[in-house]
């Protein structure tokens, strides 16, 4: 699968490993800093690579600056993983990421003012 991260500014032409946000990161209610917005899902635990950015540590309250987070070890894995190790990325980026071929979206209901408007 290849995926064209939407957080990384071309990440493959950066041979020194130097990850840079593209975007503005998302701040979850839970009160962590993530990637992007998407990466704020329901159940954070049940994703190998995004329960990883939800470790204790690096919550808000545990960081004197954003800088200290974003700079952790579990946040190069995370980007490590969307440039090398494509096929273990979070299914989230897989979803919204990826390019080419294998990305199919499926609208199977659209609700707008708890009346469903397409089936």
């Amino acid at each position: 699968m290849k995926l064209n991260p939407k957080c990384l500014i071309d990440p493959k032409q950066d041979k020194q490993k130097t990850y840079i946000t593209s975007q503005n990161l998302a701040h979850s209610a839970k009160g962590f800093i993530l990637p992007c917005c998407w990466c704020d899902i329901p159940e954070p635990e049940k994703d190998e690579q995004i329960k990883k950015l939800f470790n204790k540590k690096l919550h808000l309250d545990n960081n004197d600056t954003i800088e200290d987070i974003i700079l952790s070890d579990e946040w190069f894995n995370f980007f490590s993983t969307l440039t090398d190790d494509t096929s273990n990325a979070s299914s989230v980026c897989k979803k919204y990421c990826s390019v080419g071929d294998n990305k199919t979206v499926v609208v199977k209901k659209v609700i707008v003012d708890n009346k469903e408007i397409l089936k």
